[in-house]
């Protein structure tokens, strides 16, 4: 046990200066931990965002912050850490109004495994973004796919990469024989 505060002092100085620099960004937080997944070291927008000041977190356990499946989640991802394996993955708050990108690594001292850092970025709003365009990509295909008249879309060479099914009627040929083929094969001369 002699070891551990020289530890926690050793991880400190290791992330000051990343955190100087890590921890400036809005969206973004920065989380060193030990090996018994206490925070040494703390910063960022996303932590404040969320109510949280660094100093808040310094010197508890993960546990104090997170409970249930998203603390058994963490902490399943931080133990991966500990074992030197290095994971990156996406995290929802419990309300499920923020997602977060969550990049966690092992710190390395002295050829030993001394603790963790979780870099999460914040990308909520990105996610939002993405669903938006699913949906609305979802109600044109579903609008062109009813639509009586075709309905195609050609790349900056001309080639379809989109034909709706009413091509079969009107054209007398069927999408699939028309996609990847130039618009201009099938114009009349």
């Amino acid at each position: 046990m002699g070891r551990e505060p020289e530890q926690q002092g050793e991880l400190r100085r290791t992330a000051e200066l990343a955190f100087s620099v890590l921890g400036s960004l809005s969206e973004t937080s920065v989380l060193v931990f030990d090996t018994e997944l206490r925070y040494v070291l703390a910063a960022g927008g996303a932590l404040t965002a969320h109510g949280y000041e660094a100093e808040q977190l310094e010197g508890r356990h993960l546990s104090e912050f997170v409970q249930g499946p998203a603390y058994e989640r963490l902490a399943e991802h931080y133990e991966a850490a500990l074992s030197g394996e290095r994971r990156r993955f996406e995290h929802r708050t419990a309300d499920g109004t923020n997602v977060y990108d969550i990049d966690v690594a092992p710190i390395e001292r002295d050829g030993a495994i001394a603790g963790g850092l979780a870099i999460s970025r914040d990308i909520t709003e990105r996610k939002q973004t993405e669903r938006a365009l699913a949906h609305s990509a979802r109600e044109y295909r579903d609008l062109a796919e009813q639509a009586s008249d075709v309905v195609s879309r050609s790349d900056e060479e001309g080639v379809y990469t989109y034909v709706s099914p009413s091509s079969a009627r009107v054209y007398g040929r069927a999408p699939a024989e028309m996609l990847g083929r130039s618009v201009f094969e099938f114009m009349h001369p």
